[in-house]
């Protein structure tokens, strides 16, 4: 009955699929907040990274980069993009206002 996050890559579309069918299956609503920077400003913040519980890098991020997988029709209907370029505190912000969204009425803002 609580709010779960789920932290992770999700680069593999079937990944994403199976993820969204299992939401679906126990009536969960689910989103997927795609947040995105450009490669220097990800360079630049793994670079800044210290003693965090993430292992991420600038060669995990790579491998992921070459490996992330174009969302489907029906993973896209559950995507809300985030741009990360800009302060901490608006992609949080965007982040907060998706989720808020979602909880009032189960349908997700325009990206």
């Amino acid at each position: 009955g609580k709010r779960v996050l789920v932290d992770a890559s999700f680069c593999d579309e079937k990944m994403r699929q199976t993820f969204l069918e299992a939401t679906t299956n126990l009536g969960v609503p689910a989103v997927f907040l795609l947040c995105q920077a450009d490669q220097e400003t990800a360079r630049a913040r793994l670079q800044e990274r210290r003693n965090d519980v993430s292992d991420a890098d600038w060669s995990i991020y790579q491998r992921i980069a070459e490996s992330w997988q174009k969302p489907s029709l029906l993973t896209e209907q559950r995507l809300c993009e985030i741009p990360t370029d800009s302060s901490r505190e608006e992609s949080l912000a965007r982040a907060i206002h998706v989720l808020r969204t979602l909880q009032r009425n189960d349908e997700l803002p325009v990206r």
